[in-house]
Order: structure tokens, then C-alpha cells, then sequence
């Protein structure tokens, strides 16, 4: 008696074998059930996917904001090396990137614009510069003015929430003010440069821009002697933020939104022209409600390639070094931005 286990075959070679005399051979029956058994899995499949895709929609800000930094402060808490947080940034990366191609809000954005050697060598120089000064931070004793007003007797997580906000208070002026000051402008300008928003443009900066907005957010936390933990992990949610920020997640925040700066509402601060003048806010969304920039639209379709960008600046450097430069190359041009002559985008 042959093998159960052959009869597929058997079945197969005799059901082609009657017929090939006519020239017409029919579908193989095994194929035929194995592609309808694939079929009814696909067909439950997708709306399992979907389900998925549509609970990926509202956990992607939690998972990133809450998940992230909670793993950041367990391992400073249990005095873990600072080194594991670069492993957790990496993690992060890949997550969100990962999240971005499930549920992109444009689809085109997730597709590579000879952009990536550009972004990462942003990514590793400027975050490396964040680091290297919170290791420095105790050679800068000697700056801090008012050692008794950090209340070190909070939890960690308290003193976190403090450097928080007084770090996105200072950054969200200057932030501001980078769009009204020529000057700020030349070296601001290079964040607005990207023509697709994905996580790693967050820290697409400028050094000297990003020695500037250093010194204006975090100044105030170093005279107050900010602890180099908290610093540490303070470091570690800007680069967290930066990410869900200009993320091409198609996320919900729902009324969260009009608290936290996310991807929904701060896309529309890289809108060309005046438009982009709202938003901000790197953490939270009630400082543009009192600037009165604070600005939010359920849009049909997603924003565009070709509506971000410097609108009066259509040829500018897209490559990491080009934009090193273009500060100091770029004559003063009028912008479309705010009716003023802004520097940093004209010709050259």
C-alpha cells in the first residue's frame, strides 16, 4: 500500500495523466485547495492587520513617550552605563521606523531621497555633542548659581518633569525667535530644508544653532544645578521627543494634542512660508496656545513633499556639508516666511 504520504503526488501525476491527450490540463487540484486555504487566511488576515494597524495608530505616542523614557530612567535609577542609553536610542530608531512603514501618514515619505548618509551623520554628530556636554556637566560647577534651588528631594521622575519644562520653555522661545531674527534664521533654516518628515529629521540642526538653543534651554537648568542624571535622561527624552515629533506615523493623539507637541500638530510647522510659523513647542502645546501660534486642521489627504520646505529657498544644500556651510555662504534674501528679509536661504 503506498505511502499516505505520497498520495498528494499520486493524485496529481494521475489527474494530469488522463488528460494528456486533450493538450488541456486542468488545475491541480492540491494547488487549487492549498491556494484557497491561503486565500481564507488572507481574507481573516486582513482585518486582523487591521485591527493592528488601527490600535498602532493610538499606542505609538505612548509606547514612544511613556515607554522610552521609563525604560531611560529605570537604567540611570539602577546606575547602569550611560553607554546603554545609545542602545536604547537604536531600539528606539528602529521601532518608530518600523511603525512608520505600518502606518505611514504619507506613504511616498517612507521612500529614501539620497538623504541618509545626510541625516545620520546629523543624527551621530549632534547627539554625540549632546552627550559629551552632560558628561562635562561637572566641570561646570562652578556655573551653578543657585545649588539649593534643585529639589533633590523629589523622585526622579518629578525632577525630570521639571527640566522638562523649563527646558521647553527656553526652547520654544528661541525656537520662536529663530523665525523672526535674521541672524538665528541662517542656522535654523537647515531643519526646514528636509522634503519628507520621517523620525530622524528631528535632529537635523545646525552646531552652532544647536550650541545656541543649548544655551538659552538648558543654561537656566545648570545655574540651578540640575543633577547629571536627570541631565542624562533629559538629553535622552529631547532625542525621544524629536522622533514621535517628525515621525511619519499616522498617529492619533486625540485631545492630548492640545497638550502635547506631537507629529499631528507639528507637521504644520514645516508648511512653506508664513503657514509655518506655528507650533513651536517641542514637549507640550499650551506654550503656542499663549504665543497665540498654536494651529490644528483635519486634512483629507496628507500633507505633501512639495507643501514643506523653505518656500524661498528652493535650491537649497541638501547635502550634510553644503548645509554646514550654508550660513555663512547665503546672502540676505527676502522670505515669503513673514514679509521680512530673513538670512540663511537666499542665493549665493
Amino acid at each position: 500500500m503506498p505511502s499516505l504520504s505520497l498520495l498528494p503526488l499520486k493524485v496529481t501525476g494521475f489527474y494530469k495523466g488522463i488528460h494528456q491527450y486533450s493538450g488541456i490540463i486542468p488545475p491541480d487540484p492540491i494547488e487549487k485547495a492549498l491556494a484557497i486555504r491561503q486565500s481564507y487566511h488572507q481574507s481573516r488576515m486582513v482585518p486582523h492587520m487591521e485591527r493592528i494597524r488601527r490600535l498602532l495608530k493610538y499606542a505609538y505616542f505612548p509606547l514612544m513617550f511613556l515607554g522610552f523614557n521609563g525604560v531611560a530612567i529605570a537604567l540611570v535609577q539602577a546606575q547602569v552605563a550611560y553607554s546603554s542609553l545609545w542602545i536604547l536610542m537604536a531600539v528606539a530608531l528602529f521601532v518608530s521606523f518600523t511603525i512608520e512603514h505600518l502606518i505611514p501618514y504619507n506613504g511616498l515619505w517612507n521612500r529614501a531621497q539620497a538623504d541618509g548618509l545626510r541625516d545620520s551623520l546629523h543624527f551621530v554628530i549632534n547627539e554625540s555633542s549632546n552627550y559629551a556636554g552632560v558628561l562635562l556637566l561637572p566641570l561646570l560647577g562652578g556655573l551653578t548659581l543657585l545649588p539649593s534651588a534643585w529639589p533633590e528631594e523629589w523622585p526622579f521622575w518629578g525632577q525630570l518633569l521639571l527640566a522638562v519644562v523649563v527646558f521647553d520653555i527656553g526652547s520654544t522661545l528661541f525656537h520662536w525667535l529663530s523665525h523672526k531674527s535674521p541672524l538665528f534664521w541662517r542656522f535654523h533654516a537647515i531643519h526646514h530644508a528636509p522634503k519628507r518628515l520621517y523620525g530622524f529629521n528631528g535632529i537635523m540642526k545646525h552646531p552652532v544653532f544647536q550650541l545656541m538653543d543649548a544655551l538659552v534651554a538648558l543654561g537656566p537648568l545648570v545655574l540651578i544645578g540640575i543633577p547629571q542624571d536627570v541631565a542624562v535622561v533629559l538629553v535622552f527624552s529631547i532625542f525621544v521627543q524629536l522622533l514621535i515629533q517628525h515621525s511619519n506615523a499616522d498617529m492619533r493623539t486625540g485631545p492630548l494634542r492640545h497638550v502635547f507637541a506631537s507629529a499631528e500638530v507639528h507637521r504644520f510647522h514645516h508648511l512653506k512660508g508664513q503657514a509655518g510659523d506655528v507650533n513651536f513647542g517641542l514637549f507640550f502645546s499650551f506654550w503656542d496656545f499663549a504665543l497665540g501660534t498654536a494651529y490644528f486642521e483635519k486634512r483629507n489627504a496628507p500633507l505633501r513633499s512639495t507643501d514643506i520646505g523653505i518656500g524661498h529657498a528652493p535650491h537649497y544644500p541638501t547635502d550634510y556639508w553644503g548645509q554646514l556651510k550654508a550660513p555663512f555662504q547665503y546672502r540676505q534674501k527676502t522670505s515669503i516666511r513673514n514679509g521680512k528679509n530673513v538670512m540663511g536661504a537666499g542665493e549665493p
